[in-house]
């Protein structure tokens, strides 16, 4: 729910221009506090998504090498213990 929250504020910045109200922004936290103890829900984020070798390799050769390339996907993690 935070999420959907701070990106509904990112792009009602971008298409306004102008900031949401500090009071509704406290309030708006308050209203998550309380849905979240009412559902059970918790603030531990996802295991990030593993990356093979080679989608690894041409996510680097990507970065070094052009700025024009886009990734099939949104996201590329690489878990790293």
């Amino acid at each position: 729910l935070g999420t959907y929250w701070k990106v509904f504020r990112l792009v009602y910045k971008r298409a306004t221009g102008v900031k949401l109200d500090a009071k509704l922004n406290r309030s708006m936290h308050k209203v998550l506090k309380k849905l979240t103890k009412q559902h059970g829900l918790k603030k531990v984020g996802r295991d990030k998504a593993y990356i093979y070798v080679e989608d690894l390799n041409e996510v680097l050769h990507t970065n070094l090498k052009t700025t024009k390339k886009q990734y099939p996907h949104r996201r590329y993690r690489i878990l790293m213990n």
